[in-house]
């Protein structure tokens, strides 16, 4: 009996990743730290489109015309290994090189499943979402997810990354759509042509 309640406890914390979309869009909301606590930071919050069979995102800053930083429409063509950043303020475009690999937003494959639990009210009948919270930690960094149960649509994914350069990044994601509404979303901006 005790060697059953072993094997059950021990297979609670083995990896049990989930397959999660590969094209969507949504709202994100994402702070980014580098070099530790230390470091410059930089919140932003937007609308993503997410398309990782092509290996291409788009991001589109939310304005808030009450402050004055600068807004970005940002598009990454990892294939391409280019990237297009336009300042919304301005509408200047800047064309770069993209260096990194692309950003799969998915539960690593080594994760493990270490507990599950209901966003919302679990007393109010369908009032509530099964979310499912995954960990690695790998040579660089820690990662932590949540995801929903029920196919697997991310909702919240952080990493503190100790390689290549030391930083820290959180993405809570919202209002999820499978799909591309606008397959142009992937076009060159007008202002980089």
């Amino acid at each position: 009996m005790k060697a059953i309640l072993a094997l059950l406890i021990v297979g609670l914390a083995t990896s049990q990743g989930c397959d999660s979309p590969q094209v969507w869009e949504a709202h994100v909301f994402e702070y980014y730290q580098s070099q530790g606590s230390q470091g410059p930071s930089e919140i932003r919050r937007g609308q993503e489109s997410y398309d990782a069979p092509n290996l291409r995102r788009r991001f589109f800053e939310e304005l808030d015309t009450s402050t004055e930083r600068d807004y970005y429409d940002s598009l990454y063509l990892h294939k391409e290994e280019i990237g297009y950043r336009v300042n919304l303020r301005t509408r200047e475009c800047e064309k770069f090189t993209l260096r990194e690999p692309f950003p799969y937003i998915e539960v690593p494959p080594n994760a493990t499943l270490d507990y599950t639990y209901y966003l919302g009210s679990s007393s109010i009948a369908g009032n509530n979402v099964e979310m499912n919270y995954y960990s690695d930690t790998n040579t660089q960094g820690d990662y932590r997810g949540v995801w929903t149960a029920r196919d697997c649509i991310p909702y919240l994914h952080s990493y503190i990354a100790t390689y290549p350069v030391p930083h820290y990044h959180r993405s809570t994601v919202y209002d999820v759509t499978l799909g591309i509404s606008n397959p142009d979303v992937f076009t060159p901006p007008a202002e980089c042509q």
